[in-house]
């Protein structure tokens, strides 16, 4: 793997990592919600 490879893969899995962060919180806001 190249080292540019390396930084876009890292990149792209923080991205995800921030989306999936930001849908978890909206699903337990909108729990709490109905709780």
């Amino acid at each position: 793997m190249h080292k540019k490879q390396l930084k876009y893969y890292i990149r792209a899995s923080s991205l995800k990592g921030k989306y999936y962060a930001q849908r978890t919180l909206g699903m337990r806001k909108l729990i709490m919600g109905l709780d």
